[in-house]
């Protein structure tokens, strides 16, 4: 009968809304936790979701729900700054920081390069992979990176990417990396793809 459908339709409304009232909703820090991924680390840390990226002290410097994921910072002003996409650890510490310096430098090196040749590199990041290629002599350093908040929360890690998006050559362009490499192709002396981990959703086709 349509007035008991009015009377259901009233009363799952006042329970949603009773619901919002009582129950909180997640903060940045539970948002930007990563717990889809390290639900194990957070358990047996015994922590809850919103404590896990403070634990050690750093405090959310930047937190943005971009057209494509969600972009954090985190940071405690001595250790420096760890880049977090999705609740997943992108950038920061030693160890990921090293990887991301190798991975601009070592092609070029393993490579060579001859001066004035043009260079791609698939994912900003907090910058510090096109950072080490604009350190060799190319003429231009094209950067594709398809979220727009992962290059607003870059400019927190200047300190390590030396200010690369300042760099005249560099070209930071917003859009799909597959994209732009079949219209450019052809075009560049070097190809460097440092996207995330292939076994995340959506990152795969990044590595084909």
């Amino acid at each position: 009968p349509e007035g008991f459908r009015r009377r259901l339709a009233l009363g799952a409304a006042v329970c949603a809304g009773l619901l919002w009232a009582v129950v909180p909703l997640p903060g940045p820090a539970a948002l930007h936790s990563g717990v889809s991924i390290y639900a194990q680390m957070i358990k047996e840390a015994n922590l809850r979701p919103e404590e896990f990226r403070g634990s050690g002290g750093e405090q959310l410097m930047y937190s943005e729900d971009g057209r494509e994921a969600s972009v954090a910072v985190w940071g405690d002003g001595a250790r420096g700054n760890s880049l977090v996409v999705n609740g997943k650890l992108d950038a920061g510490g030693h160890a990921v920081m090293a990887t991301r310096t190798l991975a601009g430098h070592l092609p070029v090196l393993l490579g060579g390069v001859s001066a004035g040749r043009r260079a791609f590199v698939i994912g900003l990041g907090s910058g510090v992979t096109a950072a080490a290629v604009a350190r060799h002599p190319f003429s231009e350093v094209v950067v594709a990176e398809l979220e727009p908040a992962v290059a607003r929360a870059a400019r927190l890690f200047e300190h390590v990417n030396r200010g690369v998006m300042r760099d005249p050559r560099v070209n930071l362009r917003l859009e799909d990396a597959r994209a732009l490499l079949r219209t450019e192709h052809g075009r560049f002396a070097l190809v460097v793809s440092e996207p995330s981990n292939p076994w995340l959703a959506g990152m795969p086709h990044l590595f084909s």
